[in-house]
Formats: C-alpha cells, sequence, structure tokens
C-alpha cells in the first residue's frame, strides 16, 4: 500500500513543481477536476488507471513511464491483482521494456497461480501486436509455473518460446528444439507443422540426419491426415473454415519428402534420395491449391528437377 500512496505523492510534487494548481492541470491534462482531486487523494475511492497516468506524464513532460516503478502497488491495491490495471500496466510495461516492472508485477501474480491464464493472454496479446521478444517473460513465467503438464496454454507458450529463441546460433537453436519437442504434439495442429518445419531445419543445419528423416516423416504423416481432414470438411460442412496455418498445406507435405532426400544426399546415400524426389517433384494433384499453392508447387518442381540432375552427376 505504501507506494499507492507514494506515486500520489510524487505525481503532486510534480504538479506543483510544474506550477500547476488542480484547476490548471486538469485543463491542461483534459482530465475532469473532480476526477483527478479523487485520484489523487483517495486511492480506494478512486484508484490510479494507466490512461490517466500516461496523460498526467505526457502533460507533465515526463519520460514515458517515468512513474512506473511505482504503479506496481497499484494493480494490487485491493490485495489481489486488479485485472483492469494488471494488464494495460503489463502491456505498457512490455512496449517501453520496463523489464523490472514486470518481474515485479509476475512474481507478485503468482501467489495465485490462477492467475496464470490473465498472463498467458497478455503474452499472446504483446506476440500478436509484433513485439515476440516483449512477450518472452509472460510465456516464461507461464512455462515456470504451469503445473498441468497438458495444459494448452503451456504448449503453446513453450511453442512460442522457441520459435522466438531461434536465430544464428546453432548451438541456441538446439537447445531450443530439445525444450520444445516433449510440446510439439500438444499444441494446435497449425502449430505442430510450422513447430515440425523448424524443428527440422534447425536439424538439418546441424548435421543431424536421423533427427531430419525421422521428423520429416512426422510431418508428412501430420499434413497427410489434415490435408484429408480439410477434403473431407470441404465436403462435409457449409460453414468450413480452413486451418490457418503459416505457409500453404502442400509446403508441409512437400517438405517432408525434400528435407531427407537432401539429408540422404548430404550422407551419400545417392539412390535413395534420388528416389525420394518423385514424392515432390508434382504435386499439382493436391486439390484447393489456390494462387499461392500453384507458386508453392513451382518451386518444388523446380527444386525436384534441379536435385534430380546433382543427383544423376553423382551416381555418375
Amino acid at each position: 500500500m505504501k507506494n499507492g500512496i507514494d506515486i500520489r505523492s510524487e505525481i503532486k510534487k510534480c504538479i506543483q513543481e510544474a506550477g500547476y494548481t488542480l484547476r490548471g492541470f486538469s485543463k491542461a491534462s483534459g482530465i475532469f477536476e473532480s476526477h483527478l482531486s479523487m485520484v489523487l487523494n483517495n486511492y480506494l475511492m478512486r484508484p490510479l488507471g494507466m490512461t490517466h497516468l500516461d496523460r498526467i506524464n505526457q502533460t507533465l513532460g515526463k519520460p514515458e513511464g517515468c512513474f512506473y516503478d511505482l504503479y506496481v502497488d497499484e494493480c494490487f491495491i485491493s490485495g489481489k491483482p486488479h485485472r483492469s490495471r494488471v494488464k494495460p500496466f503489463m502491456l505498457r510495461c512490455a512496449e517501453l521494456g520496463k523489464q523490472k516492472e514486470i518481474n515485479q508485477v509476475l512474481s507478485r501474480m503468482m501467489d495465485d497461480l490462477d492467475k496464470l491464464p490473465l498472463v498467458f493472454e497478455i503474452a499472446e496479446e504483446i506476440y500478436a501486436g509484433g513485439n515476440p521478444q516483449g512477450a518472452v517473460p509472460f510465456y516464461e513465467c507461464v512455462a515456470e509455473n504451469e503445473r498441468h503438464q497438458h495444459d494448452e496454454n503451456l504448449a503453446i507458450s513453450q511453442y512460442r518460446l522457441f520459435r522466438t529463441a531461434l536465430g544464428k546460433d546453432n548451438d541456441a537453436n538446439l537447445k531450443a528444439v530439445i525444450r520444445f519437442e516433449p510440446y510439439r504434439n500438444r499444441v494446435p495442429e497449425n502449430y505442430q507443422l510450422d513447430g515440425l518445419l523448424q524443428m527440422i531445419n534447425v536439424y538439418f543445419n546441424l548435421g543431424m540426419w536421423k533427427e531430419v528423416e525421422f521428423f520429416s516423416e512426422e510431418l508428412c504423416n501430420l499434413s497427410e491426415t489434415l490435408y484429408r481432414l480439410d477434403l473431407h470438411k470441404r465436403l462435409k460442412s457449409k460453414k468450413y473454415e480452413p486451418l490457418q496455418t503459416e505457409r500453404h498445406l502442400v509446403v508441409y507435405y512437400g517438405y517432408s519428402s525434400l528435407m531427407p532426400s537432401v539429408s540422404l544426399e548430404n550422407q551419400g546415400k545417392y539412390q535413395k534420395a534420388l528416389d525420394l524426389i518423385a514424392n515432390y517433384a508434382d504435386l499439382s494433384w493436391f486439390e484447393n491449391l489456390g494462387e499461392v499453392g500453384e507458386k508453392e508447387v513451382a518451386k518444388f518442381t523446380m527444386w525436384a528437377e534441379a536435385n534430380r540432375y546433382t543427383l544423376h552427376l553423382l551416381l555418375g
């Protein structure tokens, strides 16, 4: 409760130092004078919201987030985390990179694990807003504190952490794959496809050929199953909604044959690699390709021709 008072004392001091009366500051900030008076003088009657805090901050000409270190207690003014203050505060902290405040709030929220769904909700909103790195502390919080290992939020958090961790460091990428691998079948099917594709890429870059072939087969089975299911839904459902994936479904199916073929080539197993090319050389049979799918099919045909030519040369 101490900071709940301190933030108001600090704001009132800054207002006075800037030469404002309460009425003058009300006009400058656009906050009703009665509302401003209640916010600054009676924190139990009128909690301080993020919108007003940022407006006060802007009117005073302070750096963004100037009062955020004092705002943490405002999120727990009733003793428990208050959703209407925690969520907007965490979103702004993520936007401004206020890691200390994020850690303080998350630590206190974990006194009640029933708040984990709110943490996940905040993480997803930050991620969807184009700030995946900003969402990492929230996904880590879910990953570290969720006790139900088959919880979907936990699996999605592990998937997001996996995707965010991928970069140019192969060793770090391998650690990310190993961490995500147990959760790969627990995420929604569209994430399973993209997760497997990324895992195969990591193993390929590391020359771990057995893993490339193993997970390529898994990707093949999954993409084929989802393709058949997609066809069935199109025929049976008037309210059909296609599976939302990062790439066209034909990409996952084609990739599941392309990568083991290239893997076999790298191991000197040229004939086996050549035999697999037929599996991705002509994917025009794939239904509902559309313009995007047709372009992807053309790419696989081109790769097949180039790889076939190379393998014939290697075979003599």
